[in-house]
């Protein structure tokens, strides 16, 4: 890898490190979900300082190439937290919509003893 990609590679990742712990901060985002996150701009970093391990990898995995290595791995990364992500979404849309129905639930029985104790 020429050193003008490892620099990049090297600032890009010290940039989404300092965005990622800036919006966990924030309380923007939860630890739990950026902690991922975390840990690939650590790994980026690694890529960038020590780049002989990915290639290592590569060359174990079977690629010609490093770069559609990285790819690879990148493209299996979102895919892995996208589907991780659809699940975390499913299971709120589930509790937010049971929550709905026991406030309806509550509110409707407020509002029948409201009109019994009327009379």
């Amino acid at each position: 890898m020429n050193i003008t990609l490892r620099i990049m590679l090297l600032v890009l990742s010290v940039a989404f490190l300092v965005f990622v712990l800036y919006r966990a901060r924030k309380g923007k985002y939860l630890l739990k979900y950026s902690l991922i996150w975390i840990f690939f701009s650590v790994i980026g970093l690694l890529a960038a300082i020590l780049p002989d391990w990915v290639v290592w990898v590569a060359d174990v995995l079977g690629f010609n190439v490093t770069s559609n290595f990285v790819y690879f791995a990148l493209i299996v990364f979102l895919l892995i937290s996208n589907l991780v992500l659809c699940g975390i979404l499913s299971r709120q849309e589930t509790t937010i919509k049971t929550l709905v129905q026991e406030i309806s639930i509550l509110k409707g029985e407020r509002n029948e003893d409201d009109s019994t104790g009327d009379i």
